[in-house]
Order: C-alpha cells, then structure tokens, then sequence
C-alpha cells in the first residue's frame, strides 16, 4: 500500500471537513505491517495562497512469514505470465 495522509499540523486542519492525522495514529495504522514512514513539513503556496504542508508518506507492506515460500509462489507467478 502506498499512500500520502496529511498530518494534523497542516494548515488546512482546522479549516476541512477532512482527516488528519497524528505520528500515533500513522503508526496505529501500520501496526503489523513493515513500512517506510516519510513526515514532511514544509512552508508554501497553494492556490489560496501561503500554506503550511504536514503530510505522511506511508508504504506498507505484509512482511513475509517464509522467504523461501514466497521466492517459489515468485517463480510460479513468472513461469506462467506467457
């Protein structure tokens, strides 16, 4: 899974009708998962004019149980593609 959260100390927090989260929850969402976390925050512009960017880059994944497992369904996968 791969996807961009925007964090709670956006500008745009207290003015949306949208979700916003914590570093807490970003990791109660991951919980079980490997994941790279990227937290950004930088000062710019948006079409309204200057804004405060907070957002979370979030890819996930299920770790693997058994590489040895997988190595085998990946040779499957591919010995049937054409």
């Amino acid at each position: 899974m791969a996807v961009t959260l925007f964090g709670e100390r956006d500008s745009w927090a207290s003015e949306w009708d949208r979700t916003f989260v914590s570093a807490q929850r970003v990791d109660e969402l991951t919980a079980g998962l490997d994941a790279d976390i990227i937290e950004e925050e930088r000062d710019g512009e948006a079409f309204s004019g200057p804004k405060h960017c907070h957002v979370f880059n979030v890819v996930a994944w299920r770790p693997l149980v058994d590489e040895s497992a997988s190595a085998h369904a990946c040779a499957r996968s591919t010995a049937f593609a054409g």
